[in-house]
């Protein structure tokens, strides 16, 4: 039986290829996205292996703060413990480290780098010797008072030559310097596509904090024989209080480790689409099988009348399986380091350049990658495989017909209960429960579907395929009525694709009516000057102090972020918003309850109503805060607001936060033009003060709503990009069973062939057929994914989110679209079913 059924699927070659094809294309995207993460973490682990590679011991602050979106936040150290450490026995070297939030503006005036959606930009005192992982090139030399160097990826891309007069933006405005030297970060042009730029340490400090007399880090070489950890130990003894002394080895693997938290989402973030893939795989799996078993009957029954049990009938379908699957991993495995290269590709394109490394291929990739590829293909054809051991002998004598619903009440208890709990399951998941039960029950809702199908088949493809024209429409029509478990069952896996692509569609529209609607009601200015570095940098607060001076501009107010350690009994990190209370009630309408923002003091703080009630807070209650510095302070509640969209849940002044330790940057500018002032003469005022900073953009009111609702745009097209894997084997499901159903048809077609019907009627009845299947996969998933989208919009409604779209024109171009690939998918199973040679297909049984 071995043997019969190793024969059986080697003869077969084309539906071996055809069925693991969409093997091959679920576990080239896991298999790509594996080795694309763990080729990132080997090349980042060696860099961070290298810049610390002659750092014997560390020191830092103590004090540090989580940040809402993943790394900490860490205070800075006085600049006497750089004596203090040099003055240790056994340190060779010491020297202080200095670093920041900066722009270089590059030689048309722009700035470089886009830190928000991309690498960072920032600056950094140069560490010279042997603890420097700077090697200067040709020509170049170590920055003195006032000069500059850069990394070479950055003057590059700039085109900045040694000996120009180079501008850096930074929290003190911007300055210039002249560029005396290019620098390469080790091996490669600049830290994993990082715009660097390198002053000497008393410049740095000036630039980077406007002051001096303090340090982020000081760096140490032991001397000769000292080991590591008994010089930390060493220096921790003449540390203050709040400054660490760590190994180098200790730095070298908490960064190495920050960086595989932060890369962390991300990793899951394309694992769950390869996911997405491999079930729509099983989908398109499980139907070819089907369809092969329901062709082959006859062949299983005759094995049956022989003498073959039911057991080695199911070993031979699940045998035929697991060689598919086995084949179609091995070769996804391959595949897979093409798809890494594509994911490198992707990351280059949100500004973030992969240092050059080969490519890691893990024992734990070609493990996961062939097991469960081979697992999914064979759970796939499991239920196929059952219904063929469960053929009679006497079926073999006679001709079985096959199709229709069998036992419909069972099949829509079964169908409605699957799709009730995954309903229910994905709303209490999304509640907070977890993203697993979320993806289980959209897994249930789907699988509950596709039980339904054959039950709304019939209907649909009657109704839809009604005006279709002539005698082409009617055989397609009757061909997809004829076997309606065939029909829902190939439109399916295209019905998963779309649902999730609705789904994306009706949330990103929810989501940017959304954010109109917050900014509309809650900013009440005029302009806004804005960056988009999502608090990893921002604007000088120098520039709302200049636009304050212009008699155009009633008022203009910077808005800052910070982060704190909140509460006494029960103390978390959070993340709050810096206001000037003197300008930004004028600015702002975040539904005041209690107080006022005018009122806010720099001993006070302001809690949206949510927070106030979590932390059981009224006004006049008190508000611990530990902020970067280490300083506590007890902070007054002065006002509960409810709109928290752009406020937050902490508000605080300017003055609070300029005494936290934080490096002080407006994320924006939010302007209010000054009474009878024309719009145009406000906007040139305003736009001769920002033009000196080429990292901010002036927008009128509308225009920066706008640009608020159209941040999502870039996620969600990178979505949309994952999401086109599994419609392409969705349509290569189409596809495959059309021409599986071709092979079933063949005697049919010769005769149709035979009294006249012309070969451009043939591949027009295939097509209409592969559009009536479309359009019933391309429906379901229309209404599923409508579905999915306003369950995540009422459930994150606690969030904020108050509306919910349906963006009628976007899903008609998602119909369309799909309809038109199924149409597409079927050109050469039509051509096939055309070209048949006549007296062939009558004389087949």
């Amino acid at each position: 039986m071995f043997r019969l059924a190793l024969k059986s699927t080697l003869a077969r070659k084309w539906r071996l290829v055809s069925t693991g094809l969409a093997v091959v294309l679920g576990i080239a995207f896991l298999a790509g996205t594996l080795v694309f993460t763990d080729t990132i973490k080997r090349t980042f682990d060696d860099l961070f292996a290298d810049i610390y590679s002659e750092t014997d011991a560390y020191v830092r602050s103590s004090t540090s703060i989580s940040m809402e979106f993943g790394g900490d936040a860490r205070g800075r150290i006085p600049e006497s413990v750089l004596g203090a450490v040099a003055g240790v026995d056994g340190v060779a070297d010491a020297q202080g480290l200095v670093q920041g939030f900066a722009q270089v503006v590059d030689a048309d005036g722009d700035a470089i780098g886009n830190p928000g959606q991309g690498a960072p930009t920032f600056a950094m005192s140069y560490v010279a010797g042997a603890l420097s992982p700077w090697q200067l090139t040709e020509g170049s030399r170590e920055p003195g008072p006032g000069e500059l160097v850069v990394d070479k990826g950055t003057a590059d891309k700039g085109d900045l030559a040694i000996g120009d007069t180079v501008t850096v933006l930074t929290q003190t405005g911007p300055h210039q310097f002249p560029l005396v030297g290019i620098a390469r970060f080790g091996s490669v042009d600049s830290p994993g596509g990082a715009s660097v730029s390198i002053f000497e340490l008393a410049t740095a400090q000036r630039m980077l904090l406007g002051r001096t007399g303090e340090l982020d880090a000081v760096m140490i070489d032991a001397s000769a024989g000292v080991d590591e950890a008994a010089l930390a130990t060493r220096v921790a003894g003449v540390l203050p209080e709040g400054v660490e002394a760590l190994t180098g080895t200790q730095i070298t693997e908490e960064s190495q480790d920050a960086l595989q938290d932060g890369l962390s989402f991300f990793n899951t973030f394309l694992l769950v689409f390869a996911a997405i893939g491999l079930v729509v795989a099983c989908f398109t799996i499980y139907n070819t099988f089907q369809i092969v078993v329901t062709q082959r009957r006859r062949e299983m029954a005759m094995l049956r009348a022989v003498g073959a049990s039911r057991r080695q009938v199911l070993f031979a379908q699940l045998l035929e399986a697991s060689v598919v699957g086995l084949v179609a991993s091995v070769i996804g495995l391959l595949a897979g380091v093409l798809v890494a290269g594509l994911l490198k590709a992707m990351m280059e394109q949100f500004g973030i350049d992969i240092p050059a490394g080969g490519t890691v291929l893990q024992l734990r990739t070609i493990v996961v990658a062939i097991v469960v590829g081979t697992l999914v293909t064979v759970v796939s054809a499991v239920l196929p495989a059952l219904r063929a051991s469960r053929i009679p002998p006497l079926a073999a004598l006679r001709d079985v017909a096959v199709g229709g619903v069998e036992a419909p009440r069972r099949r829509l208890l079964a169908g409605a209960a699957l799709v009730v709990g995954g309903a229910a399951a994905m709303v209490v998941g999304l509640a907070g429960s977890g993203v697993l039960l979320v993806g289980l029950g959209a897994l249930a809702i789907f699988i509950g579907v596709f039980v339904l199908g054959p039950l709304i088949a019939r209907p649909v493809v009657r109704t839809v395929g009604a005006p279709l024209p002539g005698i082409t429409g009617s055989l397609a029509r009757e061909n997809a009525l004829r076997n309606p478990k065939r029909t829902a069952r190939t439109g399916g896996a295209l019905m998963i694709g779309v649902a999730l692509v609705a789904a994306i569609t009706v949330m990103s529209a929810s989501l940017k009516d959304w954010i109109r609607d917050t900014f509309e009601q809650q900013f009440t200015g005029d302009f806004v000057v804005a960056t988009n570095t999502f608090g990893f940098g921002g604007i000088s607060p120098q520039l709302a102090a200049e636009l304050n001076e212009l008699p155009e501009v009633a008022t203009a107010s910077g808005v800052r972020v910070g982060v704190a350690r909140v509460g006494e009994a029960d103390p978390s990190d959070e993340e709050y918003v810096a206001i000037d209370p003197a300008t930004a009630g004028s600015l702002f309408d975040i539904g005041m309850v209690e107080g006022s923002i005018a009122d806010l003091s720099v001993d006070g703080v302001l809690v949206d109503d949510d927070e106030a009630e979590r932390r059981g807070l009224g006004a006049g209650d008190p508000l611990d805060f530990q902020f970067l510095n280490g300083t506590s302070r007890t902070l007054t509640v002065q006002g509960i607001y409810t709109e928290q969209d752009m406020a937050g849940s902490l508000v605080v002044s300017h003055a609070l936060h300029e005494q936290s330790g934080t490096d002080q940057f407006d994320l924006s500018v939010y302007i209010e033009k000054s009474s009878g002032m024309s719009d145009e003469a406000a906007e040139t005022a305003i736009a001769s003060v920002s033009d000196a900073y080429p990292n901010a953009r002036l927008q009128s009111r509308a225009e920066y709503i706008d640009d608020q609702a159209a941040q999502l745009d870039q996620i969600i097209n990178l979505m949309y990009g994952l999401l086109g894997l599994a419609v392409v084997i969705a349509l290569f499901s189409i596809a495959n069973s059309m021409s599986l159903s071709i092979y079933e048809r063949t005697r049919e077609l010769g005769l149709l062939r035979a009294v006249g019907m012309t070969r451009r009627q043939t591949r027009a009845s295939v097509r209409w057929e592969s559009a009536l299947i479309a359009v019933l996969g391309t429906g379901l998933g229309i209404l599923v994914g409508i579905f999915f989208g306003w369950s995540m919009s009422i459930t994150i409604r606690g969030a904020g989110l108050g509306t919910f779209t349906i963006p009628w024109t976007a899903l008609l171009v998602v119909v369309v679209l799909a309809v038109l690939g199924g149409v597409i998918a079927t050109i050469r199973p039509a051509r096939r079913a055309a070209r048949l040679d006549i007296l062939h297909a009558i004389a087949t049984e």
